[in-house]
């Protein structure tokens, strides 16, 4: 037995069926401001702002779960550090408190997929190459090695191929 109404008439009524994600928000919004300390509540608003391309609103949300959090919560400060580059890529310079958030997500876990991306690309446009001081390219190494194999071949291969001095790979080409 079924409660499901066939009715297509009432399928089309306004209110039927789920609610609209707006009023989810609404509800959502209204419970973070009874409890401002919320920090699963911070992090689905942040992720839903995200996701819905406000990335402003993004980063607000995730800096409140940042601060609830007092930045222990690595979600958000992976999450406050990628808002605040997407809706403003000078936050990723040196300095900039993006720069400063995945720094301290990859101190917090090193293989951090997001921030190891994110962090290399502030490494990169600050200027700080080699990136082993940041623990980038051991995490990186990590990563790689969790990664499961494809139906390209093994990923073993690609760790000693990167290891190789890159002047001894171009003279392994053939010519012409």
């Amino acid at each position: 037995v079924s409660n499901w109404n066939w009715d297509p008439a009432a399928q089309q009524a306004p209110g039927a069926g789920a609610h609209s994600i707006q009023e989810m928000m609404d509800k959502l919004e209204a419970r973070l401001k009874a409890n401002p300390d919320d920090v699963d509540g911070w992090l689905m608003l942040g992720r839903t702002e995200f996701v819905r391309n406000n990335y402003k609103r993004s980063a607000e949300a995730f800096g409140e779960a940042y601060r609830a959090s007092k930045g222990k919560n690595l979600e958000a400060v992976v999450g406050y550090g990628e808002a605040l580059t997407v809706s403003d890529q000078t936050s990723l310079r040196s300095g900039g408190k993006a720069a400063q958030l995945f720094e301290d997500a990859l101190a917090m876990d090193p293989a951090n997929p997001k921030g190891l991306w994110y962090g290399g690309m502030a490494a990169a446009i600050g200027g700080k190459l080699p990136l082993a001081p940041l623990g980038v390219e051991d995490g990186a190494r990590k990563l790689v090695a969790r990664r499961p194999r494809t139906e390209f071949g093994p990923h073993e291969d690609c760790e000693s191929e990167s290891d190789r001095n890159p002047d001894e790979r171009l003279d392994e080409r053939p010519l012409g």
